[in-house]
């Protein structure tokens, strides 16, 4: 009897044995079971796409339980914690792997990093009629182009249809309607530059001036054309993507909070502690206890 064993497929995108891109499914072999038997967590280097058309999975993504039962899209997204629980014997399931490149290089920062914000946090949708309907052509597609092996640009026609499947995803997310137009040329510049910088150097560097003097512009001007273009000051900015990585290095029980708080940089953990107690409502010890008790 043939499975898809989501614990494995996990397991090979956190360790990257993969090579960037697998598709797995029963939508037509009624005898291929979908199964876990492994539940420690994993550390995705992709996103990770499932469609359930029957049954449900349960997981963990980072400390918070979800559910993807029958006619849900759920994205476990790049860098996150993810933990299967269980999953029904009636589970019918689509599913692939996806590189982020291609999101990287085209589209708007605000777009990007909004997408990364909702799907952390809500990783599942109920999908309507026409969107199950569109989401199963692309995957289809998507398993042809990978099976073939006549297509010279293979590669980037898979690309192609992962940005399809990126903006209908993005359809779930307030973009446009939660930040601002662009007022100038030079603020989006402005706000560009920042998230690239921000990305780099937010493990070593919190404080808003040092971004500011890598662009040779004041504190003022670049906190007026971030909270202009994204609609979110830029320490919420800052706080938010250290946030991200503290989670995600206390959920893989690999470091103590002490070796968190000096990867991130903090003068001691006292202060780390803090800092994290302020943004989360838990001491980053709490966090961990609570991630690796499940």
């Amino acid at each position: 009897m043939h499975q898809i064993n989501l614990s494995r497929i996990s397991e090979s995108s956190d360790s990257g044995l993969n090579t960037g891109f697998i598709v797995f499914d029963n939508m037509d072999d009624p005898d291929t079971a979908v199964v876990i038997d492994d539940k420690s967590p994993s550390l995705l280097k992709v996103h990770l796409v499932l469609i359930c058309l029957r049954g449900e999975i349960r997981f963990i993504s980072g400390v918070t339980e979800h559910v993807c039962s029958g006619g849900m899209f759920c994205i476990l997204v790049k860098d996150s914690i993810c933990r299967f629980l269980s999953v029904s014997p009636d589970c019918v399931l689509a599913g692939m792997t996806s590189e982020t490149n291609t999101f990287h290089t085209t589209t708007s920062y605000v777009n990007l990093v909004e997408f990364y914000r909702r799907y952390w946090t809500e990783p599942a949708f109920l999908m309507s009629p026409r969107e199950k309907e569109e989401i199963i052509r692309i995957y289809r597609g998507l398993k042809s182009i990978h099976t073939a092996r006549e297509y010279v640009y293979q590669k980037e026609i898979r690309q192609a249809y992962d940005l399809a499947l990126f903006y209908i995803l993005l359809g779930h997310v307030n973009v446009s309607s939660d930040s601002p137009r662009i007022r100038t040329t030079r603020q989006k510049l402005i706000f560009q530059s920042f998230i690239s910088n921000l990305s780099t150097h937010f493990r070593q560097e919190r404080k808003l001036d040092f971004y500011a003097g890598l662009q040779c512009v004041t504190t003022k001007y670049l906190s007026s054309a971030v909270k202009q273009e994204s609609g979110v000051s830029a320490h919420e900015w800052i706080s938010d993507y250290v946030m991200i990585e503290a989670r995600n290095l206390l959920c893989s029980g690999e470091l103590s909070v002490q070796e968190v708080s000096d990867r991130l940089h903090f003068p001691n953990q006292s202060f780390f502690g803090k800092f994290f107690k302020s943004h989360e409502g838990i001491s980053p010890l709490q966090y961990q206890q609570n991630a690796l008790r499940v």
